[in-house]
């Protein structure tokens, strides 16, 4: 069964959406999202080096993209850990992953706010979209508020399969505390939540039916939103303070 991410010291275990899975005996399940989604079974070993190395002859075998071996394996050979992208590509590889994301964006604010509005709550409160140039992507607040509300990051993701489990990989997720973590379905009615400041991954993985994915769901997302509001675990923020959370990767989108 996943057990979730779990990253080594070797850069493609820490940076490049590989899943690797603990199980007896030392061994190791290393598995990687690569071109067109797919998730490529690399193999079993008995220590974080095998696996790595494993992982490298994998990689190179599927993808030919420098950019891409460059940022992702474990030991780069000289001439690929040397590569140097033109100017020319770095900027359209820029914009055509920012589009990516923005309608990725565009799309789970889309689902968080069309569920919400299934609640009894929705009378109440209300989920208000922040500029795409904010760490903030939304605040959930009290209906036509002035004064800001719960600051919400919003992180989406389709479902993978792994043997008989069934899980949903969310990237870039550490980095988010004082917020309130929203992790969303985009192929099912499925939403879960989490505060920023108890995940320490840069990636994760919720699989169903696991302790995790219990304890995060959101079941009742109306009901769960007023709670995390009304107890005040997380701080309220105003809409001004939101748009000066700006960072440079979500300025280029380019990470």
């Amino acid at each position: 069964m996943f057990c979730g991410s779990a990253p080594g010291s070797f850069a493609g275990l820490d940076v490049d959406l590989i899943l690797v899975l603990p199980l007896l005996f030392l061994a190791w399940v290393v598995l990687m999202p690569a071109t067109g989604g797919r998730v490529h079974f690399v193999g079993y070993f008995s220590n974080d080096t095998e696996a790595a190395c494993a992982f490298d002859a994998k990689l190179r075998a599927i993808c030919t993209d420098p950019v891409r071996l460059k940022k992702s394996l474990n030991f780069p050979r000289k001439e690929e850990a040397s590569y140097e992208e033109p100017l020319s590509e770095r900027r359209s590889r820029g914009l055509k992953k920012s589009f990516k994301s923005l309608a990725k964006d565009v799309e789970s604010l889309r689902r968080l706010q069309h569920r919400f509005s299934k609640s009894p709550q929705a009378s109440e409160f209300e989920i208000v979209n922040i500029p795409s140039q904010s760490r903030v992507d939304a605040l959930f607040q009290p209906r036509g508020s002035k004064s800001g509300g719960l600051p919400l990051q919003l992180k989406s993701s389709s479902r993978h399969k792994s043997g008989s489990s069934q899980y949903y990989f969310f990237s870039g997720t550490r980095g988010y505390d004082g917020m309130l973590l929203v992790l969303i379905a985009l192929d099912r009615d499925m939403i879960w939540m989490v505060p920023g400041s108890e995940v320490s991954q840069k990636q994760l993985a919720v699989t169903l039916g696991s302790e995790r994915e219990k304890a995060w769901r959101a079941s009742h997302l109306g009901l769960a939103l007023v709670e995390y509001f009304k107890k005040g675990r997380l701080p309220q923020i105003s809409m001004k303070d939101a748009l000066l959370q700006c960072g440079g990767s979500h300025i280029v989108e380019e990470h």
